[in-house]
């Protein structure tokens, strides 16, 4: 269907090293629940972009979604930086397993992903 496609422009588009490539591999990956694999590719797109803030609350998601707590942590610090209002927007991540304030708040964008041109 339509994302076998777009997986498949995506793996043409990173074989150039476009960092929105790997961004919207890892969204797909994402999205099928495959967190292991969209951390990998979200990582590859911050390496080639490191300014992009929704590469890094990206890396920040799919860490939290394996309960890799520290490393979701340091992304969402990372993309505060870079972009305080977007990282806010996902800052359920910032907190950690142990952080429940504002959870079901945040059910809904925790599914949500952002596609990058």
């Amino acid at each position: 269907g339509l994302f076998d496609k777009a997986e498949a422009s995506f793996k043409e588009a990173a074989k150039a090293d476009y960092p929105q490539a790997y961004y919207n591999l890892g969204n797909l990956k994402f999205m099928r629940k495959d967190y292991k694999g969209a951390l990998s590719d979200y990582e590859r797109s911050l390496k080639l972009n490191p300014d992009s803030a929704l590469a890094a609350i990206a890396v920040a998601r799919a860490a939290f979604e394996q309960g890799d707590t520290k490393k979701a942590a340091d992304s969402s610090r990372t993309a505060s930086l870079l972009d305080p209002a977007r990282a806010a927007a996902f800052s359920y991540v910032a907190g950690g397993a142990s952080d429940t304030t504002g959870r079901a708040a945040d059910a809904g964008i925790r599914t949500a992903v952002s596609w990058n041109d």
